[in-house]
């Protein structure tokens, strides 16, 4: 029914919270009609005030308007015969159609189980007494202000959805269009039957991007031993035994620190603080101030 409004050139928006007294409405201004629809009401009773708004621009809005006790009449009576017309409910065969009958007929006219019966009593489908019966019965099921069992999904603006689309497109916010309207942008959503995506703020929280993956196929670069020591490279780096052994300057050597100079040291001699210990490698000379430790074995390599 939106649809078919917006096909003939009538704007159609919804109505806010603060005006949801109001089931629906209708203007011209400008030329252009402008129809707006509670989103309160279930799917089959937005339809049918879809229709009567239809109604009042058709019957009311170009001529004198007439006293509000006629024009609602009119405007039900045009929504029921737009939305449910004669020939096809006499095809359906619903003469004097019990509660059952009536529920499943309404699911094919997407329409209120009330606006039907109703409809079906002014075409002389039910008697004055079987619609009063029929009228009770579906209000003690809850017919009366709701539909119960409805299943149909409510109607929202096509044109709408494809204006957004289009300004998504070229890149202009909600807020350049609420501001262009002269609305607040919280305000917009609400006239456009929740079409215009809104932000929702709370604990967000930016998750940290996961570490790249290394490559398989990329060459590593080569990995340089470190001297335990001094933390340099291994290839670069000495070891100088009189700051590791408190011998004294004259006594001290520097020496090449590699991984076969571990184990070397020896304390064994502690009567001598003045010399720094060290075994005596196979066939070598422990060198000048090195004095060999009688109780460390000698290292073949």
């Amino acid at each position: 029914m939106i649809h078919l409004l917006e096909a003939r050139g009538v704007r159609v928006f919804s109505l806010p919270p603060d005006c949801q007294d109001a089931d629906a409405f209708s203007a011209i201004r400008r030329g252009t009609p402008y129809v707006f629809l509670s989103t309160r009401k279930t799917a089959e009773r937005g339809r049918f005030d879809a229709a009567h708004e239809l109604g009042h621009l058709v019957l009311h809005c170009e001529h004198a308007s007439p006293r509000p006790q006629a024009a609602e009449p009119e405007a039900n009576a045009f929504a029921s015969a737009f939305l449910m017309p004669r020939a096809g409910l006499l095809a359906q065969q619903l003469h004097n159609a019990g509660i059952d009958r009536i529920l499943q007929a309404k699911r094919r006219w997407g329409d209120s189980a009330m606006a039907l019966t109703y409809r079906m009593h002014n075409l002389g489908l039910l008697t004055e007494w079987r619609y009063r019966q029929t009228a009770r019965q579906l209000a003690e099921m809850g017919y009366r202000t709701s539909e119960p069992d409805s299943r149909m999904p409510r109607e929202s603006s096509q044109l709408l959805a494809k204006v957004f689309q289009a300004l998504r497109a070229r890149h202009i916010s909600t807020t350049d269009l609420a501001n262009a309207v002269n609305i607040p942008p919280q305000d917009l959503n609400e006239y456009v039957f929740g079409l215009v995506p809104t932000p929702i703020h709370g604990g967000y929280q930016d998750t940290p991007a996961p570490p790249p993956r290394p490559d398989p196929h990329q060459r590593r670069p080569p990995q340089h031993r470190t001297c335990p020591h001094n933390g340099l490279p291994a290839t670069h780096s000495f070891v100088t035994l009189t700051s590791r052994y408190h011998s004294d300057e004259h006594h001290s050597r520097r020496l090449p620190c590699s991984p076969h100079m571990r184990g070397w040291s020896c304390l064994h001699d502690a009567a001598h603080p003045g010399r720094a210990l060290l075994p005596a490698p196979a066939g070598g000379s422990l060198g000048v101030g090195l004095t060999k430790c009688p109780r460390c074995p000698s290292r073949t390599n």
